[in-house]
């Protein structure tokens, strides 16, 4: 790789680190053996740390190589390097890191659907056509420090070592092994510098080409020095998101005990109403439990298909059977009330009971000092850069009829404070579009919709309140709102026309109506297809990218062209929980941020603390305001969801609070 005398300057500022640690049964790291590093000219730092606290290590290791501002670059920063290092007590904020499976990960972000799966081959010419053959089919999902060294052609790591020393920590079986697993740490870091090295010689040029939504331009004349600090600011929102998942979510440990105890039975009576409405839905098995009748399932669901005037729903590929994919089911049934949606929510909270009710892998496990304990939000986990947790420990992926096992201590309150229609927002403000704007300061989004495509009379509209206008204009309200969120999701007026059960001259000319009025929005996003066309890749003002916009363009205009507003309320959180811990570790802010939720975030108070909530308020709009250069127009914040001690709370839903409840108090009445 060519590196200019711009771009040496950050490998010379460069120090590879790794460390080696055993965890308890929690996953959690109980134990740091040890931390190497090494520089580009290959002199090694080793320490046995053997497990005291070294909040200065990092300083040290700096002065070891006479660096003053270096910048640490680690593989898998997230679970490995900060968790180990935060466990020495070294404030991982206050230094700058680059991670290589992070980068790896982020250049195979691409809008291609391609398959990865590999083809075999056994017989090679050479080693060198066995190697061009392993660059080019490669797995992309091996994002392994060994992987991504084999294929770059860097070495051939020695796998099996790698397990043997990995067995050693695994096990907690250091003694007398001390020399042999620093020297293998060490050799892990060897090759980090020259990864970086091949990944950011992609990354720049991409980011370079590349086309950011909201501030373009901002990339044209970007230096290497530029490119760099863009992966920094990435790991420090990575930093800021493990620090929020580690506060753990305030949990009633006798709710907890109660749901874990009747979950089983409370399950089986479930699939039993379920029965009584759907019958034969469930038939008894030899082990006297209810389990799916898969074929009466099936039936019900393809009536249901036709009864919503659903075409062209997904079969499953291993079956060839209608899909009963969770996400399917989701997509075609959300919001309706028909056998597809109560089916999928039945599934949902039994899924759940099943796992709350086993011994081993219950997520209740992961209670500690009452506070339940998840891996972490994973900012950048989608393309279009926003947060995946795993669902398993993350209570908010849940059936919400569990969340009441949450409960703050007497002088706690847990809050949630959400966008307004953030979506809206975003799209009025990166296409500039006043009408969209006037529309979403309105009384209410699609009301306002239809009252401008003419379905709701100006006399109603001025002079009714906005419940009033709910109550009256419901059915077109949900029609209206079908057809927005579809828009923006670039539904077609085809598919439109199946949604709302209407004739597809009717759907195109509702399509022509709204694009009409938001006209500015219709031509930038014919202005965003074009510029596609000529670019490498999206970027977001924070460096992130995801490529191959121009090459799938034609498979993929959708996805492509929805990436600039779902990808902006990405960028927005991940500001305001910069905002947010910043002031927190400057003891600024009087409050614990406990999670984040899609477009919402999920905090801790002391309890009457209303000073603290606004000012929260206050700053999610700065930060949307900022990021999406609002000037005349400043995004909505939703009132407050406090939850006090003793509240059962299930997002505000009583009929998943009356279900919370039957479960806490539930029976066996054979």
């Amino acid at each position: 790789m060519n590196i200019n005398e711009n771009a040496q300057k950050i490998i010379d500022r460069m120090i590879a680190i790794d460390t080696e640690y055993h965890v308890d049964k929690l996953g959690r790291i109980d134990k740091v053996f040890c931390i190497c590093a090494s520089n580009d000219k290959g002199k090694y730092y080793k320490y046995w740390v053997d497990n005291d606290i070294q909040p200065q290590i990092l300083k040290d290791i700096a002065n070891f190589y006479n660096i003053e501002n270096p910048i640490y670059v680690c593989h898998a920063f997230s679970i490995a390097e900060r968790r180990a290092l935060k466990f020495l007590k070294v404030n991982c904020n206050e230094y700058d890191f680059i991670c290589t499976h992070h980068m790896a990960k982020m250049l195979q972000n691409s809008f291609s659907k391609s398959s990865n799966r590999i083809k075999s081959k056994t017989i090679f010419e050479s080693d060198e056509e066995q190697y061009q053959y392993n660059i080019n089919n490669q797995k992309t999902s091996d994002l392994s420090y060994a992987g991504l060294c084999h294929k770059y052609h860097l070495a051939l790591i020695d796998t099996e070592h790698k397990e043997a020393m990995r067995r050693l920590c695994i096990e907690d079986n250091t003694c007398g092994h001390e020399t042999e697993i620093l020297d293998y740490c060490a050799s892990d870091t060897q090759f980090l510098i020259p990864l970086f090295k091949r990944l950011f010689n992609t990354y720049y040029k991409a980011l370079k080409g590349s086309f950011c939504p909201l501030k373009p331009g901002m990339f044209d004349q970007i230096t290497p020095v530029d490119a760099a600090s863009c992966l920094i600011q990435q790991l420090k929102s990575v930093n800021d998101f493990g620090d929020i998942a580690d506060q753990g979510i305030p949990v009633d440990m006798y709710r907890v005990e109660l749901v874990k105890k009747n979950a089983f039975k409370y399950r089986e009576k479930l699939k039993n109403d379920f029965n009584k409405k759907y019958p034969e839905t469930f038939k008894r098995g030899r082990d006297n439990l209810l389990h799916e009748n898969t074929e009466n399932i099936l039936n019900y669901l393809e009536t249901c298909i036709k009864e919503c005037k659903i075409q062209n729903y997904p079969k499953s590929e291993k079956s060839d059977k209608l899909s009963r994919a969770s996400d399917v089911l989701k997509e075609y049934f959300k919001g309706r009330d028909c056998f597809g949606e109560h089916y999928r929510q039945l599934n949902k909270l039994v899924r759940k009971l099943n796992v709350v009710s086993k011994q081993e892998d219950n997520p209740f496990n992961y209670i500690i000092n009452q506070r339940l304990w998840y891996e972490d939000l994973k900012p950048y986990g989608t393309i279009t850069s926003r947060c995946t947790p795993s669902t398993k420990r993350f209570i908010f992926g849940w059936h919400k009829s569990l969340y009441g096992v949450m409960n703050p201590s007497k002088d706690k309150w847990l809050v949630e404070l959400d966008f307004g229609s953030e979506e809206t927002f975003i799209q009025a403000c990166i296409c500039q579009d006043s009408a969209y704007h006037d529309i979403y300061n309105s009384k209410d989004i699609y009301l306002a919709f239809a009252n401008k495509m003419g379905y709701i009379p100006n006399d109603d509209w001025n002079n009714l309140s906005k419940d009033e206008l709910k109550d009256k204009y419901s059915d077109i309200r949900q029609s209206i709102k079908t057809l927005i969120l579809g828009l923006s999701y670039g539904m077609g007026y085809k598919k439109l026309a199946q949604r709302l059960d209407i004739p597809t001259l009717k759907a195109q000319n509702y399509t022509e109506k709204v694009k009409r009025i938001i006209r500015k929005s219709t031509m930038y996003k014919d202005h965003l297809v074009n510029k596609l066309k000529t670019c490498s890749a999206f970027s977001l003002p924070d460096g992130f990218i995801c490529r191959g916009a121009s090459t799938f363009m034609d498979n993929n205009t959708t996805t492509v062209i929805n990436f600039p507003f779902q990808s902006a309320g990405g960028t927005i959180l991940r500001n305001l929980v910069r905002e947010l811990m910043t002031l927190k570790r400057n003891n600024q802010l009087d409050a614990n941020i406990l999670a984040t939720i899609h477009d919402a975030i999920f905090f801790e108070v002391n309890a009457g603390d209303y000073a603290t909530i606004e000012k929260i308020s206050n700053i999610m709009k700065d930060c949307a305001n900022k990021t999406l250069s609002a000037v005349d127009y400043s995004i909505k914040v939703g009132k407050p969801d406090i939850i006090k001690h003793g509240d059962i709370w299930c997002a505000g839903n009583s009929n998943f609070v009356e279900q919370f409840k039957e479960l806490l108090n539930y029976r066996d009445d054979d």
